[in-house]
Formats: structure tokens, sequence, C-alpha cells
């Protein structure tokens, strides 16, 4: 299987992180947005204490903005909606026509072991 391994496992490790990452940093900008800071000690305190640059609310924004686009930008091949991802987390359930050709029928050879399914459903994802 020449196709599914190599850096795929990594990627599929890293997956969650890099979302979880992604996601926190919305979150951290809708917070900076309505000012809500409270979880952000330092800057709530500054906020309190009036200490702040006019502009950094809106530096914040930029920064976060500016971080997570380059997060997309350096993994773009990372993306839950490919069948790609779908099958390299859970191969049991992936229609082959969503895949490309050129995987197809190494695919259908993979989905039909009967060892591999029992792999897949013993063993943690990173070790399958």
């Amino acid at each position: 299987m020449t196709h599914f391994n190599g850096g795929q496992k990594q990627h599929i490790s890293s997956y969650d992180y890099i979302q979880g990452f992604i996601s926190k940093l919305q979150l951290w900008n809708q917070k900076v947005s309505s000012e809500n800071v409270i979880s952000f000690s330092r800057l709530f305190e500054a906020i309190k204490n009036n200490i702040l640059d006019a502009n950094l609310k809106s530096d914040l924004k930029t920064h976060m903005q500016a971080l997570e686009d380059e997060f997309r930008r350096y993994y773009r091949d990372i993306n839950s909606e490919s069948p790609i991802w779908h099958m390299t987390r859970n191969p049991i359930v992936v229609d082959v026509s969503q895949l490309p050709e050129e995987v197809q029928e190494e695919f259908l050879e993979m989905k039909a072991d009967s060892t591999m399914k029992d792999d897949f459903h013993l063993l943690i994802l990173e070790k399958f």
C-alpha cells in the first residue's frame, strides 16, 4: 500500500491538534471582537487599567487572522471534507467512487481485507 502510508500517518495524528488550534484562534478572535478577554489575564488587566494602545484590539485581530491563514496555507492538504481524509480515518465507510481514480483499485483490495478490518477496530489510528 504505497498510496496510503508514509506522511499520511503523521498528518492524521496532527490533524485534530491543528484543527483544534485553528478553532481556538477563531474563538479568541471572536472574544477580542466582543471585548470578552477575561480568559487572557494580562490583557484583561491592561484593559481594566486603561493602559492599552488604542490600536491593540485591531492588531490582535489582524495577528490572529494572519496566524489562522498561515496555518490553513501551510496545512492546505488537511481538509476534513476530503474523501482521502475520510478514507484514512475510517476506510470501511468510504464510497470508492469519491476517491481519486489512481487509488480506487488498491483501496478496494484494502477494504476487502478482513485482517485490515479487524486491525482497524483493534488498533489506534496511528498504529493502523
